[in-house]
């Protein structure tokens, strides 16, 4: 479905009245991301002062530099690891996994990947996995630094466009709406 969406996006797109729809969803979809913040907020920081403390860091750098600074993250789960739960060290020995290659499997609708692109691909949906927790939603935002400000991927509408068909397909963020219209 999404694909199916996606093509005729590409194909109708600069249709005043297609436009005018996503610019209809993404007005909804920006109405959704702001309320599953805010609720995401109030029920995992609750009063915790330590919480609060890191998270307006972590959201003043964000705002300030328009995009989520990995080390930053971090550097704010150690705090909180070591204020909370102060690790024991114990001597223990385990053996590395070994990393096995994936050969030629990079091939596009446009050829062959370079090794840098697929790197590039590689590393930052790395990141993504790694570092964004919570609903679904809460990638948007560093997918919109990566993909819009720092790689320009997509334009800032192209990706308003992609979100809102993200939103109106079956899948797992839209699943969160029950039937009282509530997450």
């Amino acid at each position: 479905m999404v694909m199916a969406l996606a093509a005729l996006y590409v194909h109708y797109g600069r249709l005043p009245w297609i436009q005018g729809v996503f610019y209809g969803i993404g007005a909804a979809v920006i109405a959704i991301i702001a309320r599953s913040a805010y609720k995401l907020i109030r029920s995992t920081l609750k009063k915790d002062w330590l919480l609060w403390a890191l998270f307006t860091a972590l959201a003043v750098t964000t705002a300030w530099k328009e995009s989520e600074i990995v080390w930053l993250f971090l550097l704010c789960g150690l705090v909180s690891m070591f204020v909370k739960a102060p690790p024991r060290f114990e001597r223990t020995h385990r053996a590395a996994p070994a990393f096995v290659g994936f050969g030629k499997l990079f091939t596009g609708a446009l050829g062959p990947a370079t090794a840098a692109t697929v790197g590039t691909l590689f590393l930052f949906f790395l990141k993504a996995g790694a570092f964004v927790f919570g609903s679904g939603l809460a990638i948007v935002p560093f997918l919109y630094g990566g993909v819009v400000g720092k790689f320009h991927w997509l334009t800032e509408r192209q990706f308003l466009d992609a979100v809102a068909v993200a939103m109106i397909t079956p899948g797992q963020s839209s699943s969160r709406l029950d039937s009282s219209g509530t997450w």
